[in-house]
């Protein structure tokens, strides 16, 4: 070779060598680049975990493990909800037309919808839709998938669902207080919603290597990441008290026409709630096609003046305050005048014999007049402290969503007329289970509990993972007022409004309410009637609210409300145990004009 031509051997190398050398450098270049790109943008060091995770992603597979929803139970462990794991229908419309003319796609149709119990043209509209996929019915049951699993239909198939579907075993019971959940098993309403995050769980998944295709390496490695079932969330509620509860009243609703109701049953030593019942209800399946006025749980949601079960909290403030004594007597006239306003009492054909009454025949009889007068002696802050002390005007905490706060307005902006008719439970609103809670106190020794809905909530297998112990909320009238309390309310049953609350094996007291409902600011002819009581009266174990809206042609708690008290209290003292007694009514609290020692 000669000399000229080694030397352009060498020229062309060098060129060669340097065009290689420019392009190591452009890679590396690039490569730095990239890294620097995703450090910048990734928190160091996933700049470089996200490469190598996609790497990895390339040869593994993973396969989910589903978790189902966890169950609601009563406080006897009977389930309320639970969740069963179901498959799913879809179909693929493409593929569908490809194999079936157009004149027999409405046969199709109608045998598929035979099958899953729908519409024929619904099922034709999704046949006609130009996609690969859509829902013929979402979690269905077992029966009917197994059906359309066995004819084995081109474009049908089944999809197993990541979550379960919701039963409810014991049909509409307690349906305001569950709730009820969507088509992915998410809380919606009730205690579904507010304990959504213990009932849901956690579902988890199994990775493994796998080749190019898909398939697992016999010698790759498998990681387990366990799924977390859902917690089991058991209430205070008796699913025996609950039914009587929703029987008995339904059944006043519809004897006395009323357009609604509710009744709470309360455990009156810790503040367990042992059944909240509400008329009218509504099937769990239908929620979607329920109005808001079916599906509103008007025990805690609905504000409504309270009538004369009011009276309750006027008597403990003026006796708990020391503006008055029992044995102290009271205009008790047929009429008061209060800032020119005049102020009757009942239309129920009851008046004072003699003009004056003291603050046990006030309250056993229902006298507005009296109970006035003792409000206006007792003066507008006085009354309004002992108001805010018992809770009015502000939520008890119960964990259901939608509680309404009542509402109270200051005692400043308050006129005479105000408290004359506060007094009586007329310009004042509450929630049902705001004057029971207060009523419960009154009547406690004084003590006020907290409402308590949710009593633990365990592992599938019944271990306990958390435990919620009755609160006391706070005192709010002394003991010897509250023992005053019981002895007015037991005569208000014995003596006065309350008679048809009375049962011989349960000693009961209690108070009535009859008060006319405002539209627009202006009352009209229609009442919510209601009793509020306890029984047995002298050791309290339970205490409820009954309260029915618009009954007529009879609308005085004492008949409407009273004997749904007696029925649903019988129940539940049984279930808890109290033996049925004869008890004496004892003597008048030390003070009363009869007993002066």
């Amino acid at each position: 070779m000669s000399r000229s031509s080694m030397h352009s051997m060498k020229q062309r190398i060098r060129i060669v060598f340097v065009m290689m050398l420019i392009f190591t450098a452009y890679l590396a270049y690039s490569l730095v680049q990239v890294q620097a790109r995703q450090m910048l943008r990734d928190r160091p060091p996933t700049g470089f975990k996200s490469f190598r995770d996609m790497a990895t992603s390339l040869h593994t597979a993973s396969v989910p493990l589903r978790v189902l929803r966890g169950s609601i139970l009563d406080r006897n462990h009977q389930v309320l909800a639970s969740s069963l794991t179901l498959r799913s229908i879809a179909i693929n419309p493409d593929r569908v037309r490809q194999w079936l003319q157009p004149a027999g796609r409405p046969q199709f149709a109608a045998f598929l919808a035979r099958i899953l119990h729908t519409n024929r043209q619904s099922i034709l509209n999704k046949i006609d839709q130009h996609e690969t996929f859509a829902w013929l019915g979402r979690k269905m049951p077992a029966a009917v998938t197994k059906k359309v699993e066995h004819l084995n239909l081109p474009g049908i198939f089944l999809v197993p669902e990541a979550s379960g579907k919701r039963f409810y075993p014991k049909g509409r019971l307690a349906v305001h207080v569950i709730g009820y959940t969507g088509v992915d098993d998410n809380g919606l309403d009730g205690i579904e919603a507010s304990y959504d995050a213990w009932l849901r769980g956690i579902p988890g998944y199994i990775e493994a290597e796998t080749d190019p295709s898909g398939c697992r390496l016999p010698d790759g490695w498998v990681h387990l990441h366990p799924a977390r079932p859902g917690r089991n969330v058991v209430l205070t509620i008796d699913s025996a008290i609950q039914f009587v509860a929703e029987r008995q009243l339904a059944r006043a609703v519809k004897k006395f026409h009323g357009s609604s109701g509710c009744c709470i049953v309360m455990n009156v030593r810790n503040g367990d709630i042992l059944a909240l019942a509400n008329v009218p209800d509504y099937r769990t399946q239908d929620f979607a096609h329920v109005p808001e006025s079916l599906r509103r749980d008007r025990a805690i949601s609905d504000i409504y003046e309270p009538g004369s079960t009011m009276k309750i909290f006027t008597a403990s403030a003026a006796l708990d305050s020391g503006s008055i004594s029992l044995h102290q007597q009271f205009y008790c006239g047929s009429v008061i005048n209060v800032d020119g306003w005049p102020i009757h009492n009942a239309d129920d054909g009851d008046f004072s014999a003699t003009g004056s009454e003291n603050i046990i025949g006030i309250v056993t009889h229902s006298y507005n007049v009296g109970t006035v007068s003792i409000a206006l002696h007792m003066g507008k802050k006085i009354f309004q402290r002992y108001l805010k002390r018992f809770g009015f005007g502000r939520r008890t905490g119960i964990p259901l969503p939608g509680e309404a706060a009542g509402l109270i307005q200051p005692y400043k902006d308050w006129a005479n007329v105000t408290l004359a008719t506060c007094a009586f439970g007329q310009g004042i609103t509450v929630t049902p289970i705001q004057l029971i809670c207060s009523a419960e106190g009154a009547i406690n020794g004084g003590v006020m509990m907290r409402p308590r809905l949710v009593k633990e909530i365990d592992l599938p297998d019944g271990t306990v993972v958390k435990r919620f112990p009755p609160r006391v909320r706070r005192r709010v009238i002394s003991a010897h007022t509250s023992a005053e309390i019981r002895y007015i309310l037991r005569s208000v049953v014995v003596n006065g409004t309350g008679k048809q609350a009375d049962s011989p094996a349960y000693p009961a007291a209690g108070k009535t309410g009859t008060a006319n409902i405002a539209e627009n600011g202006v009352y009209t002819h229609m009442y919510n009637a209601s009793f509020l009581g306890f029984a047995p009266y002298d050791k309290p174990q339970v205490i409820v609210l009954v309260k029915v809206e618009d009954p007529h042609p009879i609308h005085w708690g004492g008949s409407v409300c009273a004997p749904v008290f007696r029925s649903v209290v019988a129940e539940a003292l049984w279930r808890l145990g109290v033996p049925p007694r004869a008890v004496p009514t004892p003597p008048a609290p030390k003070g009363h004009p009869e007993n002066k020692d």
